[in-house]
């Protein structure tokens, strides 16, 4: 059973769609802890919600373009209404740095 999983493609989005995220936490529904880029907050609650057994979401601060050495952007959705989401859902802790960001739930 896999326990812990990354999924980044070169810097970009994991997850084009709903659908790709649906069949995601369908297939790794016991997974503990996910390494994965996004950009939407929906996505991410989405993951934290569907993934009961989620323990650790690390979320890599994407690039631009990778292949252009452009440098990071900031994550486009408004931390303090994720920690305000994430609380709702039980506890939670965001570590956040310039290159990751990790949240740590307690269920």
């Amino acid at each position: 059973m896999i326990k812990k999983l990354e999924v980044c493609y070169h810097d970009t989005k994991s997850f084009d769609n709903y659908d790709q995220l649906t069949k995601f936490c369908e297939t790794f529904s016991n997974i503990k802890q996910l390494t994965c880029i996004t950009e939407d907050e929906l996505f991410l609650l989405s993951m934290i919600e569907h993934l009961p057994q989620l323990s650790l979401l690390n979320l890599p601060v994407p690039n631009d373009y990778s292949l252009y050495h452009m440098p990071k952007k900031p994550y486009r959705f408004d931390l303090s209404r994720l920690e305000n989401k994430l609380q709702e859902l039980g506890e939670a802790v965001i570590v956040n740095s310039p290159d990751i960001m990790k949240i740590y739930l307690f269920r």
